[in-house]
């Protein structure tokens, strides 16, 4: 096949499309194509018919989107309600605060879908409708059920951060106390064997929130285990272990059994020696949704033990 029988240049091309591209003059074979309506016409339909696997460019582009989707609902969630304060989520809960807007979000996610559909050359990407996800955003204001769909959305792209937007969902169906959603979301993320280091940092998260979801169901003894789970994993994938040491001091002071408050010393300890401890745990007692945690704190004597934790007055 030499260059002076173009034609059969183009039909080799194609036949090779998936194998050594390298190999192949790709500029030549433009050149013709723009000048010879048979090989425009074989190299058209070929493209149109191809079926193009999932490459790591869409791959990519899904993870990008799942995180805007994930980022947006988290923006969302900061917004302070109509005629009401802005309420804080509970500390202990892990929801780092965005780092911008949520039209900056819902515009970047905008991009993306857009990309996805220029990629596959069709709306829908894993049954969901890439116009569909455009609208839900539009609509999306701070309301609860908008943003449970919006992360439902994250969830089936299946993107790297589809665990994050559940680990989310399960943390706004905590807030509305509907226990048994949350805990099902929860153990979804935490059902996964040999996960990556960053699905055990995601389960880090979801251990200790299922603490929370035992505790509000009354069950301290479970409680306590799963933020001491999230602890030690914490500490193997070294992340920040304030939060689930928090999580086991609050449990222990309130099922305050003969050892508890002494373990409820030792976890207040542990975090002071850590660097900027000090400023967490006076911002997690400071917060009006730690309230109960606060009172526990000075009626289980901790105060007295640690002057200099409780913010001033």
């Amino acid at each position: 096949m030499t260059r002076d029988d173009p034609c059969r240049f183009v039909e080799g091309y194609l036949g090779r499309f998936a194998g050594r591209q390298d190999e192949l003059d790709h500029e030549a074979i433009s050149d013709h194509v723009k000048t010879c309506s048979s090989c425009y016409e074989l190299m058209s339909a070929f493209f149109q018919n191809l079926d193009v696997p999932e490459s790591g460019y869409i791959r990519e582009t899904v993870d990008d989107l799942t995180l805007s989707l994930y980022n947006l609902a988290k923006a969302l969630m900061r917004l302070p309600a109509a005629k009401e304060e802005d309420p804080e989520l509970e500390n202990v809960l892990f929801v780092s605060n965005p780092e911008d807007s949520p039209e900056y979000y819902k515009e970047e996610a905008v991009e993306i879908t857009e990309d996805v559909e220029d990629f596959t050359g069709r709306d829908d990407f894993r049954g969901a409708s890439m116009e569909g996800v455009r609208n839900l955003m539009a609509r999306s204001k701070r309301e609860l059920d908008l943003l449970l769909s919006l992360l439902d959305k994250g969830i089936a792209l299946e993107g790297q951060y589809s665990w994050d937007c559940r680990n989310l969902k399960a943390i706004l169906l905590l807030t509305e106390e509907r226990l048994e959603d949350a805990e099902r979301e929860l153990r979804a993320i935490l059902g996964i064997r040999g996960a990556d280091v960053y699905l055990r940092s995601v389960q880090v998260h979801a251990m200790n929130n299922l603490s929370y979801v035992c505790s509000m169901k009354g069950d301290l003894d479970e409680a306590l285990k799963w933020a001491t789970r999230s602890r030690v994993l914490a500490e193997e994938c070294d992340l920040d272990p304030i939060p689930c040491r928090f999580s086991r001091m609050f449990f222990l002071l309130e099922r305050d059994g003969p050892e508890d408050r002494a373990a409820a010393r030792e976890e207040v300890a542990a975090i002071l020696e850590r660097k900027d401890g000090l400023k967490e745990l006076r911002n997690c007692l400071a917060l009006p949704s730690n309230k109960e945690i606060r009172e526990l704190f000075v009626m289980k004597g901790l105060s007295g033990d640690f002057p200099e934790v409780l913010p001033e007055q």
